[in-house]
């Protein structure tokens, strides 16, 4: 990882699905770092399909996977806790960035 980092944003909903699924998989191929956040509130921010995918696609690429939830359930799960590192919040995943894995 360099010293600075980039935020690489999604383009959802500009193309078609496989334009959708090729900027997805491009975006993770292109990052050291995969950040989901799994909300447990049902709203806007709950994650999606796609976001399931970036985590399992990064994971298969032995990208770092940081899961930021203040779900209990996403915490537990025992495949989430095998493929990620787990946190509550942002800012305690941030500084953990500064960490050697």
């Amino acid at each position: 990882m360099g010293d600075t980092i980039e935020i690489i944003t999604p383009k959802y909903h500009l193309g078609s699905a496989g334009e959708i699924f090729e900027d997805t998989k491009s975006n993770v191929e292109r990052c050291d770092v995969v950040f989901a956040h799994l909300p447990k509130a049902i709203n806007e921010r709950r994650a999606s399909y796609g976001t399931i995918f970036e985590i399992s696609y990064g994971y298969a690429l032995k990208k770092r996977i940081m899961i930021i939830s203040d779900d209990e359930f996403v915490h537990k799960h025992p495949v989430m806790n095998h493929l990620a590192e787990m946190f509550y919040g942002l800012d305690a995943a941030i500084a953990d960035l500064t960490t050697i894995h």
